[in-house]
């Protein structure tokens, strides 16, 4: 009567503590990853988040006039708004 059990239960062990290895290795290198780019952007790279903060501000800012243009195009053409 063991032995049916024995088959069973490897049956069925191997392949879930195979996907639980599996799941629980991705997940200790996601947090890893996670951790090592949180602190080189804190220790190594600060500056490079204020280039990017900058970058898109100065984006920004050119995509500002391109607005005030249409708003000065239908000012000319007597356009209330």
């Amino acid at each position: 009567s063991g032995k049916p059990f024995l088959v069973v239960w490897s049956l069925l062990a191997v392949p879930t503590v195979t996907v639980l290895i599996s799941n629980m290795g991705d997940t200790v290198v996601r947090e890893l990853k996670r951790a090592t780019l949180w602190l080189g952007k804190r220790t190594i790279f600060p500056e490079r988040e204020k280039r990017l903060l900058h970058r898109s501000k100065k984006w920004e800012s050119e995509k500002r006039p391109a607005k005030e243009e249409e708003s000065y195009s239908q000012d000319t053409l007597g356009v209330d708004m």
